[in-house]
């Protein structure tokens, strides 16, 4: 079983596929900033959250490896240096789970696993077509659970299945970040 993540501290998609591609369940973590507290104890406390939501999910579809989006910070200056956080801190928590639990982790830039899944698709992700292409390796349990996802942030799940669908079948073209002790 493979752990795809589209990484973000704010909104995280999720989807857990079969080594074949087989999308059993996906989802989307989101948190809210608490202005109570001081910004650093808030993302604290959101990636600990997300770190607990993405661990229970290894744990209970029992995963040997993840897969998540590479960072990349496009878009405008401004929102680069909050990309970076959200995504950064995001990532490392991904990476704290793999490393503990010793499973292998896999990177894959977001224009690469783009490009492999919709390959029509010129400069941005035509979301509704690749939701109708994705349904082919979404089984039941999976689109239900897609149906009740907010469209504004649909398309974080939608992510993370096209990261899983590129591991679980390209998985030779994706980076392995090396993880001692992981299972290859």
């Amino acid at each position: 079983m493979i752990l795809a993540v589209d990484p973000g501290l704010a909104t995280c998609g999720w989807a857990v596929l079969d080594d074949a591609g087989r999308v059993l369940n996906l989802g989307v973590i989101i948190t809210q900033r608490d202005s109570v507290v001081s910004e650093a104890t808030d993302r604290a406390r959101r990636a600990a959250h997300q770190g607990g939501v993405l661990a229970e999910l290894v744990h209970r579809h029992n995963c040997g490896a993840i897969a998540c989006e590479a960072m990349s910070f496009g878009g405008p200056p401004s929102a680069r240096y909050h990309m970076a956080i959200s995504v950064g801190l995001s990532w490392g928590v991904v990476t704290g789970i793999a490393r503990t639990t010793g499973i292998a982790l896999y990177s894959v830039p977001p224009k690469q696993w783009q490009r492999a899944v919709q390959p029509e698709a010129k400069k941005k992700v035509d979301y509704p077509k690749l939701e109708a292409a994705l349904a082919a390796y979404v089984d039941e349990h999976a689109m239900l659970a897609l149906a009740v996802i907010a469209k504004s942030v649909r398309n974080h799940p939608l992510d993370a299945v096209g990261i899983g669908l590129f591991v679980a079948l390209r998985r030779e073209q994706a980076d392995r970040i090396v993880n001692e002790g992981a299972a290859a």
